[in-house]
């Protein structure tokens, strides 16, 4: 590391080492480059005259960054490297790049294959749209687009902080020249009337962040805004593989690289997200939009096919969790629009009908619990269920329960294919069992049990003899749990619904010590 003071540069690269300058000074015809990987701190202060150049490069595998934690005056050039042909979510590292010189630049190459036409590969998130029409696309001045809800972006600039869906038609660049933030960058996440509560943001510095505690344990971006988000969704959702993955504190260490932008769920109407200048920081390994989150924990990811599309929910076994919400760990799923094939876990206990993409459950209950999976798939969809199981104790296999064939399958080892002859919307019938012992319809001797309505008020559950005690669970058809009962052992039980509930389709889940029987129940 070089500690310099720096009043003149006719040209140089910062190529080999990290630098540290007490003040830059970059005059008139001047340039200074910092090459992908390497790193330029500036403690009191940045000066860069109307002609001089300081730019920071970025490649496939890493990222130039610079810190100055001073004053700074006149524009950098941030150019971020992006694959090609592919959506990315990005945020602006400067604080005044004009949106319209940014999406003409030919060197840019952004995407002008639009649908509608007359579009530029340059959107960002409205919520107040509907469903499925929520990245709002870019188009040059004079053109008429005739898309519900499009608006143009002919005026202003890329809001610092704020993520930005693009993509390139070519490998390369994106150059970014605007000013440098170098206070805090606090972004407004309100939701208007009628919106819903998720937003894209990024990171809106030349330099890298602490995204989680692994990175960071307290000074992390995750964790200082925790209390601003749902505790349904306390993640930063990466663009991975096409979908939104949550990255959370159960996540490997993740740092957030320039131009990285990601999803969030606010909690309230009228909350913000702060981005603290003091947590940059120079990082040096592999940089990568789309990296894995995965590190050493028993772990089950289910899949789901049709044959077309794959779909995934992942179970996380720790010490610290429970069966019900543990924000920050757990993960509910994004979605602007319900694709047409999906597959989520609900929370074991106290579920509120939330689709959770990551469940994180105690390792030491693997035989206790059971886990609801909820599908969406269409009619007559032949699909095939799949697991990838890490960590888990040699003894624990993974079966899925099929409530309606009867059928439990070791999922861990062989998959699960069925036809299903209606339309699946939510939990109800597949169930995630972890046990040492072979399970099937036989040894549960769950079948034994009868559920029945007596009125709209009643239930009666019989055939319980000699099955021990119960837990009754009720749940609406999309999840949320209602009713949670325990019943000493007994020939049969009658047992009080909830007050009042409305006309419709409910679920009942009786288990024992031997099994679970599941019902559908009409209340009209």
């Amino acid at each position: 590391m070089k500690n310099i003071k720096i009043c003149f540069l006719l040209s140089a690269y910062i190529s080999t080492v990290s630098i540290t300058a007490q003040d830059l000074h970059v005059n008139t015809g001047s340039t200074i480059t910092v090459t992908a990987g390497e790193q330029l701190r500036v403690v009191d202060g940045l000066t860069i005259e109307s002609t001089g150049i300081l730019q920071i490069l970025s490649n496939e595998t890493k990222s130039g960054s610079l810190i100055v934690e001073g004053s700074s005056t006149g524009d950098i050039t941030y150019k971020r490297y992006l694959g090609a042909d592919k959506w990315l979510n990005i945020s602006s590292p400067v604080t005044n790049q004009s949106v319209n010189s940014f999406v003409t630049n030919q060197n840019n190459d952004i995407s002008t294959a639009g649908d509608p036409v007359h579009t530029y590969g340059a959107s960002y998130y409205k919520n107040t749209n509907i469903a499925g029409k929520r990245w709002t696309y870019h188009s040059p001045a004079g053109q008429e687009v005739n898309q519900e809800d499009l608006t143009q972006l002919n005026n202003g600039n890329l809001k610092n902080g704020q993520g930005y869906s693009m993509k390139r038609d070519a490998a390369g660049t994106f150059s970014f020249t605007g000013e440098l933030a170098t206070d805090n960058v606090v972004i407004d996440i309100d939701t208007e009337t009628g919106g819903h509560n998720w937003h894209s943001i990024g990171n809106p510095y030349p330099s890298y962040l602490p995204g989680n505690n692994p990175a960071v344990t307290t000074n992390n971006v995750l964790s200082s805004n925790q209390n601003n988000l749902d505790p349904n969704y306390v993640a930063l959702y990466i663009w991975i593989d096409g979908q939104h993955i949550p990255v959370n504190q159960l996540s490997e260490s993740f740092y957030l690289a320039p131009g990285q932008g990601f999803l969030i769920h606010s909690l309230d109407n009228d909350d913000t997200f702060i981005f603290n200048e003091s947590y940059q920081s120079h990082q040096s390994g592999d940089d990568d939009f789309e990296r894995t989150t995965d590190n050493q924990i028993p772990s089950i990811l289910l899949s789901l096919s049709d044959g077309t599309t794959q779909n995934t929910t992942e179970l996380k076994y720790i010490e610290s969790a429970t069966t019900g919400l543990d924000p920050g760990y757990d993960a509910g799923t994004y979605y602007s629009i319900i694709p047409d094939l999906t597959i989520d876990s609900h929370l074991v206990s106290d579920s509120q009908g939330i689709d959770f993409a990551l469940q994180c459950l105690p390792d030491n209950s693997y035989e206790s619990i059971i886990v609801p999976i909820s599908v969406r798939a269409s009619i007559n969809s032949e699909l095939s269920f799949s697991a990838l199981v890490t960590d888990l104790p040699t003894s624990i296999d993974v079966y899925l329960e099929d409530t309606v064939k009867n059928t439990f399958t070791k999922i861990s080892e062989e998959p699960y294919e069925v036809t299903v002859d209606e339309e699946l919307d939510g939990i109800g019938r597949f169930f995630i069992h972890t046990s040492q012992n072979t399970m099937s319809t036989t040894n549960l001797a769950a079948n034994l049990i009868q559920i029945f309505k007596i009125s709209n008020e009643e239930l009666r559950i019989a055939g319980t003899e000699k099955l021990g005690a119960l837990t009754v669970k009720m749940y609406t058809i999309n999840g949320k749990e209602l009713m949670l009962k325990s019943l000493s052992e007994g020939l049969e039980h009658n047992v009080a619904l909830p007050s009042s509930l409305s006309s419709g389709v409910y679920i009942i889940r009786v288990k024992s010590n031997y099994g679970v029987q599941t019902k559908k129940i009409i209340i009209d």
